[in-house]
């Protein structure tokens, strides 16, 4: 099998997922999958889904419900690591870079020790395919320099393939969370 580039890789992710149906149903299972009793003590960072991504906000949700501390990241200049600022389902958000949503400024600025990560592709080793920014690579690998925090990606099961080219600088998830199960790798 010959390995596609970064570039092919990233159209023919996003053809797959742009095909998948049924894409509120899928979300709304995520809960049911997502192994709340080994985080709870945790403080996540979700994301707010752009285009074609499975929705992470029903769970997200979920968990400010049972009480979670909950977050999402905001994107900074090119090249630069994520910050994450508080966020409640009631909350107004503003748009950011790339026309992401997030919360205001104003926002108290949280560290997460677990983070859903957004992503085109996944792997069965935990391979991530993102949109090519770095932002997550960078952001997880400072992170790790003060400590754990866990990485789970968030996508559809038609998203995970085989075919993902990695870089040195390219961090693999610990688990993924699609709405057939929780997966933790190694």
């Amino acid at each position: 099998m010959i390995k596609m580039d970064k570039i092919a890789a990233r159209m023919s992710a996003k053809a797959v997922r742009a095909g998948v149906t049924g894409r509120a149903e899928k979300a709304a299972r995520l809960y049911a999958q997502f192994p709340w009793h080994d985080f709870k003590a945790c403080r996540f960072a979700g994301f707010w889904p752009l285009h074609d991504e499975i929705n992470l906000i029903p769970l997200m949700t979920a968990l400010h419900k049972k009480g979670a501390e909950l977050c999402l990241p905001v994107t900074g200049r090119a090249g630069t690591s994520l910050c994450f600022r508080r966020w409640s389902p009631d909350m107004a958000l503003q748009t950011g870079r790339f026309g992401t949503k997030e919360p205001p400024s104003s926002a108290t600025q949280i560290t997460p020790d677990f983070i859903f990560l957004p992503l085109l592709a996944f792997g069965p080793r935990g391979a991530r395919l993102g949109y090519g920014g770095g932002y997550y690579d960078r952001t997880v690998w400072q992170l790790r320099q003060k400590g754990a925090v866990f990485t789970c990606g968030v996508g559809y099961d038609a998203q995970e393939t085989i075919n993902i080219p990695m870089l040195p600088h390219d961090i693999a998830l610990e688990a993924i969370l699609t709405p057939s199960g929780f997966r933790r790798f190694s």
